[in-house]
């Protein structure tokens, strides 16, 4: 059942309800479940969640381990390797800049 975020304990259930649903294809009940719940957990994010400024390395980082996702399936779900960035062998590009913050659900003024 989809219920409204209200607190860490009622993000955590929904992150985790995502976890589940991850890759339901869309236009089923769990497809628009997921699409649902990933709504809901950005909204609460954008209003409850403070994200550390500056380097954008250590953001990524940091959402990856606030949304319990390896680099590898960050991979896999961007469709590029991300470590070569997160190891600092070489810069972003604004394409995939944009695409790691919508992913990510990063505000525009924190990484771009």
């Amino acid at each position: 059942m989809i219920k409204p975020i209200r607190n860490a304990g009622d993000l955590q259930s929904a992150l985790d309800r995502i976890d589940e649903l991850w890759g339901a294809e869309r236009g089923t009940p769990e497809g628009d479940e997921l699409d649902v719940l990933v709504t809901l957990v950005q909204q609460y994010e954008l209003e409850h969640v403070k994200l550390p400024p500056g380097d954008p390395v250590k953001l990524i980082e940091y959402k990856l381990r606030e949304l319990g996702l390896s680099r590898e399936a960050f991979s896999e779900r961007l469709g590029w390797n991300i470590s070569l960035i997160l190891n600092r062998r070489r810069e972003l590009t604004l394409k995939e800049a944009r695409q790691i913050r919508v992913e990510l659900n990063i505000p525009r003024d924190c990484f771009l």
